[in-house]
């Protein structure tokens, strides 16, 4: 018998002896307190040394009573305790305090009751992340100041193709010839949809969404209003889900769209009468444009892929770029449909 408890007391100091290891050699701040009055009952060398205060002088001290921890942070720690109290942990939770030398550090405080030497204490322990959070800081001023410049690189950029669109349509004033004419106004229309995207970019709170249900509708009314038509013979509507893409996206989109837009004005309506309809929808991840007229409809022999014609050029080409499906229906009046897949959208 007395062999057994020698070797239960050797395991016992052994024990003992790893735990004081650990708790004083972690680079973490411990300390053990009385979940009743919040009185120290341990603490290790990492946090006496961060105090400055000998480990001594602090054991049997109430937690309440230390001067530096401000009062702020003294009622926290103890609603927080009441609560360990009654359940047993709380979820880890950041506090700013203050060293004796006046030294302010961010901790991340982690709590757990437990039952030792015959009464229950609380273990806490406190890791420094000041450095952390400093690096954190540092690179949200920095990435606000990317988003800075990169808006006002937006802005520039608006300006510029803004600047381009008056020059064309300057320039087209002083043009007799009708197909001339509209070479010009269809290049400003392309300019000014560019320019757009990069306005709307720059008002944007996220740099990486445009609202492009709000963008398309923008457009279409900017596209009407450069032919002057008569809104009570050539009536415009729409029926827009909200959706937000990226830039990759948006620009190729607002470029088809302006191209269909200008071919349904030019082409759809030699009497001068009608309606065209836009529509932006999503369904089992596909979102579908459909820009729609009750016009004369596409020439029976036309093969839109193949046409010489610029503008549709240039709505094949580009939705190549963003991998998009083209349905041409021409019943009635014209449908183009474009579909893609709902890569780079979410919903509003």
């Amino acid at each position: 018998m007395y062999q057994k408890e020698k070797k239960a007391e050797a395991r016992l100091r052994e024990s003992e002896e790893k735990y004081r290891a650990l708790f004083n050699l972690s680079p973490e701040y411990i300390i053990l307190l009385d979940v009743d009055d919040g009185r120290i009952l341990d603490i290790n060398s990492t946090l006496a040394g961060k105090l400055m205060i000998p480990r001594e002088r602090m054991i049997g001290r109430s937690v309440y009573d230390l001067e530096f921890i401000s009062e702020d942070a003294r009622r926290e720690f103890q609603s927080k305790l009441e609560t360990i109290k009654r359940e047993g942990s709380v979820e880890p939770y950041e506090m700013e305090l203050e060293d004796p030398a006046g030294n302010r550090y961010t901790v991340r405080i982690y709590n757990k009751r437990i039952h030792a030497g015959d009464r229950d204490s609380v273990i806490v322990v406190l890791s420094d992340i000041t450095d952390l959070k400093r690096t954190q800081e540092m690179l949200e001023r920095s990435l606000a100041e990317k988003e800075l410049l990169l808006k006002e690189i937006h802005h520039r950029v608006k300006n510029n193709l803004m600047i381009i669109s008056s020059l064309l349509s300057m320039q087209s004033r002083q043009i007799k010839d009708e197909d001339t004419l509209e070479i010009f106004r269809e290049s400003e229309n392309r300019a000014r949809s560019m320019a757009l995207i990069h306005e709307r970019l720059y008002r944007s709170e996220d740099l990486k969404n445009v609202d492009i249900s709000e963008y398309i509708r923008t457009l279409g009314v900017e596209i009407f209003n450069s032919y002057n038509l008569d809104p009570s013979m050539i009536r415009l509507s729409f029926d827009m889900q909200e959706f937000r893409a990226d830039i990759e996206t948006t620009i190729p989109i607002g470029l088809i769209f302006t191209e269909l837009m200008t071919n349904a004005i030019k082409h759809a309506f030699p009497d001068g009468r009608g309606d065209i309809k836009v529509s932006l929808k999503r369904s089992d991840g596909t979102v579908t444009l459909e820009v729609s007229d009750n016009g004369v409809g596409l020439p029976g022999d036309l093969d839109w892929e193949s046409t010489p014609s610029l503008g549709l050029q240039i709505v094949r080409g580009l939705s190549d770029q963003i991998d998009a499906r083209v349905d041409v229906i021409s019943d009635e009046g014209t449908t183009f449909r474009i579909s893609f897949e709902e890569l780079g959208f979410k919903n509003q």
